[in-house]
């Protein structure tokens, strides 16, 4: 997972806002290696907050292909919480435990805000992997606005929509592709380095 995060964040730099590729991504990045060390069966609560998301650059109408250009300025963020622990399997003394496991919580929050003086969120969905007591599909997307509309209320958790994007960095690619179309798509299809490591990372 830890090259999964450093290979993307290499990869959406020119997309990324500099806090998010400085500190955010790295400390979260930091967090993970450091439990990875701690005593089998050790859990705990990995998350990007809310409060310090990870935040694009800003998508002046982007998100429409050329030569099309959408009417809005706008920038996504992305929070997550996984609750994971560690397997019961003996490692040597001071080395990393080689995997971790989904315990409950395992949940990635996409917004997208319209720029401007006061940032207006204007878009919402969340991208699951549900536990062995979830309904609807294990791996899931919903949408979640409670707008003032009163459609998709919080108190209302369907439809589940079925999913194939399971990691948080699997959701960061997403929206950087739904934001800067044509843009995305050349770096991602550019066949350096990084690009390889990417689509190893996604078929390991």
């Amino acid at each position: 997972m830890e090259k999964e995060i450093e290979n993307l964040r290499q990869l959406a730099k020119p997309f990324l806002d500099t806090n998010t590729y400085e500190w955010i991504l790295l400390k979260w990045k930091k967090e993970l290696s450091n439990f990875r060390l701690a005593n089998p069966g050790a859990h705990t609560t990995w998350e990007i907050s809310e409060e310090n998301p990870i935040r694009t650059k800003i998508s002046d109408g982007e998100y429409e292909p050329k030569p099309k250009k959408g009417g809005l300025k706008v920038f996504g963020q992305l929070s997550c919480k996984w609750d994971i622990h560690l397997s019961g399997e003996v490692k040597k003394r001071g080395n990393p435990s080689p995997y971790f496991v989904l315990l409950g919580l395992a949940s990635s929050k996409i917004t997208i805000w319209s720029d401007g003086e006061s940032p207006s969120e204007i878009a919402r969905w969340t991208i699951e992997v549900g536990d062995a007591n979830s309904p609807g599909c294990h791996f899931h997307t919903q949408i979640d606005l409670d707008a003032g509309d009163h459609k998709f209320p919080k108190a209302l958790c369907v439809p589940r929509f079925p999913s194939v994007l399971h990691t948080p960095m699997d959701a960061l690619e997403f929206l950087l592709s739904e934001l800067f179309q044509d843009r995305w798509l050349e770096v991602s299809s550019a066949g350096h380095d990084a690009v390889k490591t990417w689509a190893n990372c996604q078929r390991s």
